[in-house]
């Protein structure tokens, strides 16, 4: 059936529209259509760059809740939030071993951190290791091992041996006590022994 046709039984249409729409402009050229297409597909192209940015972003913020950025999004200590408490930071003051009390999380190396601040010292004096070791004991059965704690725990701390380079300014047997003094203070654990070592 021709359009003529079709449309003169729906309902007698004027020849001359139905010529008038046959010979009509189309509305968009062919270069305007290439430009719809073009800011389509850049919106398109944004829409997915901005959403890779966003998705990185997020997990950098939920990578560390700490309030510092972490090196690597494996380590699962980086994930949990740290206990905060008033920590009382030992400090040589002249001839005197002073404290100041500060709300930290109550991480071994932040403490550390805070204790050289307090006593100027730089960041070449690194806090190397610190291990508790206790005379509890150990058992284990076929599918998980078992620690029974003890009743004598001992703190090891390990520090860079540069810090002799301070013992010129500060009183070494002061400077050594009040970094003992910090760092078995803050836990609930009453320390027994402590060892210092130098490396």
């Amino acid at each position: 059936m021709k359009k003529e046709k079709f449309f003169e039984v729906l309902g007698e249409i004027d020849d001359e529209k139905i010529k008038a729409a046959e010979n009509a402009p189309n509305n968009l050229s062919s270069n305007k259509k290439r430009l719809a297409i073009g800011l389509c597909a850049a919106a398109c192209i944004g829409l997915v760059i901005g959403a890779g940015i966003w998705l990185g972003k997020s997990q950098d913020i939920t990578a560390d809740s700490t309030g510092e950025q972490s090196e690597s999004n494996d380590d699962s200590e980086d994930v949990l939030a740290l206990e905060c408490a008033d920590v009382d930071i030992y400090y040589v003051d002249g001839n005197e071993i002073k404290s100041v009390t500060e709300y930290l999380p109550l991480s071994a190396e932040e403490i550390f951190d805070r204790w050289k601040a307090h006593n100027n010292i730089g960041t070449e004096v690194r806090l190397i290791d610190v291990r508790l070791d206790d005379n509890g004991t150990d058992s284990a059965d076929s599918f998980v091992a078992y620690h029974t704690a003890g009743d004598h725990f001992t703190l090891n701390i390990t520090i860079s041996k540069s810090i002799e380079n301070y013992y010129d300014t500060l009183p070494e047997e002061d400077l050594l006590e009040s970094l003992k003094l910090t760092m078995t203070g803050y836990s609930d654990i009453e320390i027994d022994e402590y060892n210092l070592v130098l490396e």
